[in-house]
């Protein structure tokens, strides 16, 4: 599709480390995998031997993933790029390719012509920054991924994923990281879709049924003032068009992430031992998060036409009659809230356009400055008041003529 920020394998491996790097042999790159991986009883293997003189590149065969109750076979193939050891005793290899993955485990065959992992990094096994860990990949991308359990088939052109840390791979304080997240060509199974109850929607298999959709997730996480920002998340398709949403968080710093971690673990575990201490820090925690923006913003490219017309057909009425129900209805629930005459001007106006024109709805939520989670949560119960601290508008964008 024309929207989509397509990303190769070979752009994910442009990402790399600066600094000082020798050159390190693949037989200690695997050592010291396996020692990461001994502890919970796993370990990589290949029947053809890696000689100590190799920094890579050379292709292995045979490759198998070993774990207590299963092992997996790393393709038909792998190819193991360059390895390098960097400032600290990290361990970087820069590529390692996985060619013909195909593997069944419990019924469910999951199956890639090709898995790229990009910047793999191993920390020497005392490390303890925790920095380090979030930099053990640094990308991959998965082509013609598919996955069948017998019952129905999923399969996805290409998923990638993609790591930076500045100022460069390896640092122990990093003052940001980007990553991408992109899903191109998902074709949904059947059964899935049908476990939606969308035959209530008449039409839905032309727009659904046999269709590829994308998804795009963008991060940026500063470290240094804990701004965390998602702008923007997209999901689109031929057949409906696109539904993005962005948000931006602060005091979102490690310590609390680690912290609200280490709270999860603990309620997992089942064993909390100080209820009301543990709430205690949940609000202390949440007190520290704050919303600074948000969006919403719908791009018609059909939905407007489906939804309308499963309208019109479940309450057997006029396209022309369902526009004007939804648009009293969206009266109807801001008014009953107490929201202004603007807003309710504003949503109005901009959903009578989207459901005539179509082109672009956004609703916007920026708050003159940022507001506390904990806020957001009492201002709840007064919707009213909730939507005049998070700023919202109601916006209308015609479409390309």
């Amino acid at each position: 599709m024309n929207s989509v920020r397509l990303l190769t394998a070979s752009s994910m491996l442009a990402v790399f480390a600066a600094g000082p790097v020798l050159a390190a042999p693949v037989d200690d790159f695997f050592e010291r995998l396996n020692a990461w991986l001994e502890p919970i009883g796993g370990s990589v293997t290949a029947s053809v031997p890696i000689g100590k003189s190799k920094a890579g590149p050379l292709t292995l065969k045979d490759v198998a993933l070993i774990a207590p109750n299963n092992t997996t076979p790393l393709g038909a193939s792998v190819e193991f790029g360059t390895v390098t050891t960097l400032d600290g005793d990290l361990m970087l290899v820069d590529s390692i390719v996985i060619n013909k993955f195909d593997h069944t485990n419990d019924d469910v065959r999951v199956s890639a012509d090709k898995i790229t992992l990009s910047n793999v990094l191993l920390p020497p096994l005392d490390a303890t920054a925790p920095y380090l860990f979030a930099q053990i990949l640094g990308g991959v991308a998965v082509e013609n991924l598919l996955v069948d359990d017998g019952v129905s088939t999923a399969d996805i052109d290409l998923l990638s994923f993609v790591l930076n840390a500045d100022p460069e791979i390896g640092t122990t304080s990093p003052t940001a990281f980007s990553a991408i997240v992109e899903v191109v060509g998902l074709t949904m199974p059947e059964q899935a879709l049908r476990a939606f109850d969308l035959d209530k929607l008449a039409g839905w298999e032309d727009y659904l049924l046999d269709q590829q959709a994308d998804i795009y997730l963008p991060i940026h996480w500063d470290t240094t003032n804990g701004n965390l920002t998602v702008a923007d998340f997209e999901f689109s398709t031929d057949t409906l068009g696109t539904f993005a949403v962005g948000v931006q968080l602060g005091g979102v710093t490690m310590d609390v992430l680690s912290e609200l971690a280490a709270l999860g673990a603990d309620q997992a575990d089942g064993s909390p031992s100080d209820l009301s201490g543990l709430q205690a820090t949940a609000v202390r925690l949440m007190s520290q998060l704050t919303y600074s923006a948000g969006k919403l913003v719908i791009t018609d490219g059909g939905v407007v036409d489906f939804m309308l017309n499963a309208a019109a057909t479940e309450r057997k009425t006029t396209t022309e009659q369902a526009i004007a129900a939804a648009i009293d209805a969206v009266d109807d629930g801001l008014s009953s809230i107490k929201a202004s005459d603007t807003l309710v001007e504003q949503a109005t106006q901009s959903l009578a356009l989207l459901l005539e024109e179509g082109g672009t709805l956004g609703i916007d939520a920026f708050p003159e400055k940022p507001v506390s989670i904990l806020e957001l949560a009492a201002l709840g119960q007064t919707p009213a008041a909730l939507i005049d601290r998070l700023g919202v508008e109601v916006v209308h964008v015609e479409g390309d003529e």
